[in-house]
């Protein structure tokens, strides 16, 4: 199993080969852009390769983008200057893939945390007498998430949330009420 970013950086080394330009892969600089308006993943490699080659970066990447466009992994491959090379991924290969998630080609980060564990996620605790916001959502489905998470990892998750508040706020009102009560 290998994950997406490796695939990509096989499919960059073999086009590299392709046009007789070495390069290992461990050098390959290959990251998400900060903007998404770039593509899914972008490498530097044409500029590293034109230092050493003496060549101009645009011919490298347009020469890398030739070797590598009819793949299907790429649903467009632009080499903008100064030789930055941009990869969007397939859509449809990426949807086959999340489709086929327990077997697909590619792997997703795993975890050593073991298994048959008990773990408790405490979350959502929500204050009865103020205001539900937007952040008790936020830990309501952080919480919810990660406890899916560690059961998928093969451990049995214990979740509480604390409904019954019998902080001082709580001891006020039962006691405002009882005193509204008697008048």
């Amino acid at each position: 199993m290998v994950m997406i970013k490796e695939e990509i950086k096989k499919k960059l080394v073999a086009a590299l080969k392709k046009n007789n330009l070495a390069f290992e892969a461990d050098s390959i600089d290959l990251q998400p852009p900060k903007l998404s308006s770039f593509g899914d993943y972008s490498t530097s490699i044409a500029l590293k390769l034109a230092k050493t080659l003496k060549k101009n970066p645009m011919e490298i990447g347009s020469a890398i983008k030739q070797s590598l466009e009819n793949d299907n992994l790429f649903e467009k491959i632009d080499v903008l200057s100064p030789g930055f090379i941009n990869f969007w991924l397939s859509q449809k290969i990426l949807f086959a893939n999340l489709c086929n998630f327990g077997q697909n080609i590619f792997s997703f980060p795993s975890f050593s945390f073991g298994k048959n564990k008990k773990i408790l996620i405490e979350y959502a605790q929500p204050n009865t007498h103020k205001l539900f916001h937007i952040g008790h959502l936020r830990n309501i489905t952080l919480g919810e998430a990660l406890a899916r998470i560690f059961e998928t990892l093969g451990n049995k998750v214990i979740r509480v949330n604390y409904q019954g508040d019998v902080g001082l706020h709580i001891a006020k009102c039962l006691w405002a009420v009882k005193k509204e009560q008697e008048k």
